[in-house]
């Protein structure tokens, strides 16, 4: 039994798909990305063709699926949920929050803290929230 979180785009799942895996170093075998035109008898609006109906990223030992939603449909980003990438490498979350920060907006920026050594909350470009911790 699996929970995997499942983000919605509208129309930049593909950019976000290659800017999660440039920040966390996911090799091509962990990425997969198929296209509404990839499904079989594909018969929806051509402007969605190129969209991205279904995808994945495996980040360390958490996968992440994502997908564009269906031109026209009225996506909202939201702010009830974040996700939360946890990591024993401090190399490895200052790089990501350098990553995830640039273009986004940085709530609470990257310090120590009672409950961890170091965190991090902050909204990525694509509206994405994240926090960060390293374990301490």
């Amino acid at each position: 039994m699996a929970l995997n979180v499942y983000l919605y785009f509208d129309g930049d799942c593909k950019q976000a798909i290659d800017f999660y895996a440039d920040v966390f170093d996911v090799a091509d075998e962990d990425k997969r990305i198929m296209t509404y035109k990839d499904a079989p008898d594909f018969e929806g609006n051509p402007e969605d063709a190129d969209r991205v109906i279904h995808s994945e990223i495996k980040i360390n030992d958490m996968k992440i699926l994502m997908s564009d939603v269906a031109k026209g449909t009225n996506l909202k980003h939201g702010n009830n949920f974040a996700l939360l990438f946890n990591s024993k490498d401090e190399s490895q979350i200052r790089n990501a929050y350098s990553r995830l920060a640039d273009g986004g907006k940085v709530h609470l920026p990257l310090q120590e803290s009672f409950f961890t050594a170091l965190y991090a909350n902050l909204t990525d470009k694509f509206g994405t929230s994240w926090q960060l911790t390293l374990e301490k």
